[in-house]
């Protein structure tokens, strides 16, 4: 609906060739707002689907599209103090610093769909300013052709740093 949203689309699109743009490829934008001492604990965005957590009230679109493969971080404005993306999974901890116009992409399943605890991560608190944040998660239903489900388990898509 919004041209410029497309085109942002399209450029997430380029380096991992998944579908991005298509109706059920990925989530709608999120932007979010974490003001003073706002954060957010450790996580990792999908929800297990896949491998058989059972679904919670609102997510049952998951049936439809697949979980969450993989996760787009684009940050709209640079943070005065704290505000960090820290990954804490041993052997591959490290921190995105927010600076406005970057954007981080990560991988969330392994190739047979099963959550990569490398991908855990958390909002460090914000210590001075506010911090604005889009979001966009792929689905992995959708990205069959590019990323098919392999039945070697926990092989990653793409090994980190």
């Amino acid at each position: 609906e919004n041209e410029i949203m497309l085109g942002v689309s399209r450029r997430i699109e380029l380096v991992p060739q998944l579908n991005v743009a298509k109706r059920n490829a990925a989530s709608s934008y999120q932007t979010t707002n974490y003001g003073l001492a706002g954060m957010v604990e450790v996580h990792n965005d999908p929800w297990g689907y896949e491998s058989g957590t059972k679904l919670v009230e609102g997510r049952e679109n998951l049936v439809a599209t697949g979980d969450y493969i993989a996760t787009f971080m684009g940050w709209l404005e640079n943070v005065e103090g704290g505000g960090a993306t820290a990954f804490n999974y041993n052997n591959f901890e490290g921190i995105l610093v927010p600076t406005k116009g970057s954007a981080a992409f990560w991988f969330n399943l392994s190739y047979c769909h099963i959550k990569d605890q490398r991908s855990n991560h958390g909002g460090c608190p914000v210590l001075k300013g506010s911090k604005w944040i889009l979001n966009k998660w792929v689905y992995s239903f959708d990205q069959w052709n590019t990323w098919p489900c392999h039945l070697k388990q926990y092989l990653a898509i793409k090994p980190f740093a």
